[in-house]
């Protein structure tokens, strides 16, 4: 699915932390009493070590809540507890790789045809998100709970690391996509917006909650590989053998993507539209 380079886009957004964040480091502080028992990972960043969202992690947030968009529009999404008869993404497909790559794209589900799987590359991926100026964080205490009496208990008692301020700066590519694909992950942004979909740790409990700093600071940048003029409005620019074009601001991008209700986004899967 690859060979071929059909188009390109590269989507950048800001998101803020609205509150405690935990991205937990697999590093263990049980040698040190003094350091939280989970802390917040950490990497080095321009020569300064900062704490940063990995890109697994943000594409592990978009992929769920994309298996349950899709699940929600009937479309089909592989699922751990089918039967292994039904599980086609996540085995490897009879023949190996001499199965062409379109042969295998139509076995997979919707999911794994976006963010890959054993036996499909991804056409999505996410750079680590580092932050865009000051952050801070802090401690907060939890105690283990008895699920038989309720109450706390003894000797359970931890501490955790988490963000409460910061804004991170997130960049999202996609190869070789259809229409719905990118409005999808773009609805999954306004999701985020809007509090229905959490990151990190302690989802549950209100953590991880995320905003767009600015959605006019939204951009989206979009390249198209052929002789014909892509059909997103706007300004056009020659790249090779190409068009380019940038929308700034989410209001902009949305309305150049015209696909706005439940209808549509059904209607342009069946169409699989390439834009």
């Amino acid at each position: 699915m690859f060979k071929n380079l059909i188009n390109e886009a590269v989507l950048t957004v800001q998101l803020k932390a609205c509150g405690p964040l935990l991205i937990r480091s697999s590093e263990a502080n049980s040698l040190d009493p003094a350091l939280p028992d989970m802390s917040f990972v950490r990497a080095f960043h321009n020569g300064v070590k900062t704490v940063y969202l990995p890109g697994s992690s943000i594409k592990g947030v978009f992929r769920s809540r994309y298996e349950q968009v899709m699940r929600a529009l009937g479309q089909r999404v592989c699922d751990t507890f089918d039967s292994p008869k039904n599980i086609t993404c996540n085995k490897k497909l009879s023949g190996g790789g001499k199965v062409d790559g379109k042969e295998r794209y139509k076995k997979c589900c919707e999911a794994c045809k976006l963010f890959g799987c054993l036996s499909l590359g991804g056409r999505l991926s996410f750079a680590d998100a580092y932050p865009v100026g000051e952050w801070k964080v802090g401690v907060r205490h939890g105690v283990g709970i008895d699920r038989i009496t309720g109450a706390s208990f003894h000797g359970a008692l931890f501490d955790i690391e988490t963000l409460e301020s910061g804004v991170f700066a997130v960049e999202c590519r996609m190869t070789n996509f259809h229409l719905y694909q990118l409005r999808t992950v773009i609805w999954i942004l306004e999701d985020i917006h809007e509090g229905l979909v959490t990151f990190g740790m302690g989802g549950s409990r209100g953590n991880g909650q995320m905003r767009i700093e600015n959605s006019d600071d939204v951009e989206l940048l979009y390249r198209k590989y052929s002789d014909k003029a892509p059909s997103l409005e706007g300004e056009e620019i020659d790249v090779l053998f190409g068009k380019q074009v940038t929308k700034s601001g989410l209001p902009e991008i949305l309305e150049s993507l015209k696909i706005n209700s439940k209808e549509e986004l059904t209607n342009a899967i069946k169409m699989e539209a390439v834009i």
